[in-house]
C-alpha cells in the first residue's frame, strides 16, 4: 500500500532563508504522526506547503502515490489534505454552521456527495451540534478551535494536519481531542500532531518526527521515547536560558510588605462572584482552570477590557483601583500579556520594534520632529530582543507577523521590560512556544520576581503552573475553589481541583 503521504526532498526558500531543507518523511494511513521542534524549526512551512497556501521551492510530496502540487488551499483539499491552522481563524459575525460551510461550495463533490449532508453528524461527534446557530464570537477559543477541526472535516480529508490543536484547553478538552483524533485513524485518515506540548505528542502519536533548522533531524516510534529523551532531541541536553545575574532555577520567594494585588469580593458580572486572591510583590501565583472558568475574564477585568469590575475592591501595590481601561492600569504600573497574541497583542503590519515600543512610543519621539525618534527606540529594544533570543537576529525592522509564535511572545514581552511594572498579569504565557522558549520565558518571570514584580500567571497547562508558581489558584465556575502550595501543590492535587 502507497503511503498516504510522502514527502521527498521538499525545500522552501524565503529571501535570504531557508525554512525547509531536503525534508523527507512519509506518513501511512491512519497513522497518527507527532511534529515537534522549536519555533522556526520548520513545521509550520511544512504544514503550509502541504495545504497549498505556500509554494515549494524543490522537492515535491503525494498522496496515495499520486504527485501533488497544489497552488492553492482549494486544490490542496481536493487532493484529500486538510489544515487546521494554529491561528484561530473564524468569522465572529458568521453563527457556528455558516463558519463550517465557508468556502464548502467550491469542495462539494470532490469525493461524491454532498459533504453538507454531514454538518450535523460531524457537529455531533466534536460535541457543537448544540452551538451551531451561535455566534463563532460567542464561543470560546476551545470550541472555536473545535469549529476549525469540524470546517476541515467536512472536506473528508485523507491527511488532516493539525497544527498547536489544543492552545488553551484544559485537560478534560485535550482528553477530548484525543477521542475525536483516535476516531479519525479508526477510519484511516492520517493525522500530522504538531505540538510544543511533548506529554500530548507522546501520548496520541505512533510515531514522532523532530525538526531543527528546517531538517528532519529524528524519526522514532514514540513508544520508544519519554518526555526528557524527546525533549533532549528538540533542545539538546543544555537548555540555555535568559541571563538574569542570579541562579535562574531558583524559585522566587514571597516577599514581606505591601502585596501588588489584593481582590477582595470582586464580582464580575455575570460571569464572576466573590473572588478573593493576593499576590504578594516577588510571588508567582498561579491561577488555572477549565475553559470557561473565568480566568482570562478576571484577567481582562483587572486590565480594563471587556466586562468590568461591578462589585468588590481591587487594590494594586495598596492603594485602591478601579480597572477602567488599559491606560489607567498602565498608570498604576499594571502589565498584561494576553492569550491569543495574534488577536489581543500584535499589530500584524507594524515591524517589531514599534509592536514592542506601541505602548511607550510618546517617550521615544521628539514634539519637534516626531519622525526622528527612532534611534532611541531602537537603542532600547535591540538589547532587550538579543537577551530575550528573539530569532532571527535581525527581527528589529521585520514585519512581527514574519516571526513563529514563539518569538513573537518574547517581542510582547519586552514590551513591558521597556517600563517598571509593579504587577504583570499573564495569560497562557507559553502558548505556541517551544522548550528552549518557554525556559527563556520562565527565566524572565523568575526575574521580574526577583524585582519584586507581583506575577499573576494564568495557564490552561497544569504542570507549568506547578512548576513555575509559588501558589495554585483554582477557578471553577467563576470562583476562586481551591488554593494549593506547598506540598499539595502538584499535578495530580491541581488537576483534581479543576474538575472536583
Amino acid at each position: 500500500m502507497a503511503p498516504r503521504l510522502e514527502v521527498r526532498d521538499l525545500t522552501k526558500d524565503y529571501i535570504g532563508v531557508r525554512a525547509l531543507d531536503g525534508v523527507s518523511l512519509t506518513v501511512a494511513p491512519g497513522e497518527i504522526v507527532g511534529l515537534v521542534g522549536h519555533n522556526g524549526a520548520g513545521k509550520s512551512t511544512l504544514s503550509k506547503v502541504l495545504a497549498g497556501l505556500e509554494r515549494a521551492s524543490d522537492g515535491g510530496f503525494a498522496v496515495d502515490g499520486v504527485p501533488v502540487s497544489p497552488r492553492s488551499a482549494a486544490e490542496a483539499v481536493r487532493a484529500g489534505i486538510g489544515l487546521v491552522p494554529q491561528r484561530l481563524a473564524v468569522i465572529g459575525t458568521l453563527t457556528v454552521r455558516q463558519n463550517m460551510l465557508l468556502g464548502l461550495r467550491a469542495h462539494r463533490g470532490a469525493r461524491g456527495g454532498d459533504p453538507a449532508a454531514r454538518l450535523e453528524e460531524i457537529a455531533g461527534e466534536l460535541g457543537i451540534a448544540g452551538l451551531l446557530s451561535r455566534r463563532a464570537d460567542r464561543i470560546g477559543p476551545a470550541t472555536q478551535r473545535l469549529l476549525m477541526i469540524a470546517r476541515t472535516l467536512l472536506r473528508e480529508p485523507k491527511l488532516l494536519i493539525l497544527d498547536e490543536p489544543s492552545a488553551a484547553f484544559s485537560a478534560a478538552e485535550v482528553e477530548r481531542l484525543f477521542g475525536i483524533v483516535r476516531r479519525l485513524r479508526e477510519r484511516g485518515i492520517a493525522v500530522i500532531y504538531v505540538s510544543h506540548r511533548l506529554e500530548e505528542v507522546l501520548a496520541l502519536s505512533d510515531r514522532v518526527v523532530a525538526f531543527a533548522q528546517g531538517r528532519v533531524i529524528a524519526d522514532r516510534p514514540a513508544a520508544t521515547l519519554d518526555k526528557a529523551a524527546l525533549a533532549d532531541l528538540i533542545a539538546g541536553r543544555h537548555v540555555e536560558h535568559v541571563s538574569t545575574g542570579s541562579a535562574p532555577a531558583a524559585a522566587p520567594a514571597r516577599r514581606e510588605g505591601v502585596p501588588a494585588l489584593v481582590c477582595r469580593d470582586v464580582t464580575v458580572a455575570p460571569k464572576l462572584r466573590r473572588i478573593d486572591l493576593e499576590v504578594g510583590a516577588g510571588e508567582v501565583v498561579g491561577l488555572t482552570g477549565l475553559v470557561g472558568s473565568g480566568r482570562t475574564t478576571l484577567l481582562n477585568a483587572l486590565w480594563g477590557v471587556a466586562a468590568p469590575v461591578t462589585d468588590g475592591e481591587v487594590l494594586v501595590a495598596g492603594r485602591p483601583f478601579a480597572p477602567s481601561r488599559p491606560r489607567a492600569a498602565m498608570g498604576r504600573r499594571v502589565a498584561y500579556v494576553p492569550e491569543n497574541r495574534a488577536r489581543n497583542s500584535l499589530v500584524a503590519s507594524m515591524s517589531v520594534l514599534h509592536n514592542v515600543t506601541l505602548p511607550t512610543v510618546r517617550r521615544y519621539r521628539s514634539r519637534i520632529r516626531p519622525l526622528l525618534g527612532r534611534r532611541p527606540e531602537r537603542e532600547a529594544v535591540a538589547p532587550l530582543l538579543e537577551r530575550l533570543r528573539v530569532r532571527p537576529a535581525n527581527a528589529l525592522q521585520r514585519p512581527i507577523s514574519a516571526l513563529s509564535g514563539g518569538n513573537q511572545q518574547k517581542a510582547i514581552i519586552a514590551r513591558w521590560l521597556l517600563i517598571d511594572v509593579d504587577l504583570l498579569l499573564f495569560d497562557e504565557p507559553t502558548e505556541g512556544v517551544d522548550v528552549g522558549g518557554r525556559e527563556e520565558i520562565y527565566a524572565v518571570v523568575r526575574e521580574l520576581a526577583q524585582r519584586g514584580v507581583g506575577v499573576l500567571l494564568s495557564s490552561s497547562d497544569v504542570e507549568e503552573v506547578v512548576e513555575q508558581c509559588d501558589r495554585v489558584l483554582v477557578m471553577r465556575e467563576g470562583t476562586i475553589a481551591a488554593e494549593l502550595a506547598g506540598a499539595e501543590l502538584t499535578v495530580d492535587r491541581v488537576s483534581r481541583a479543576c474538575i472536583a
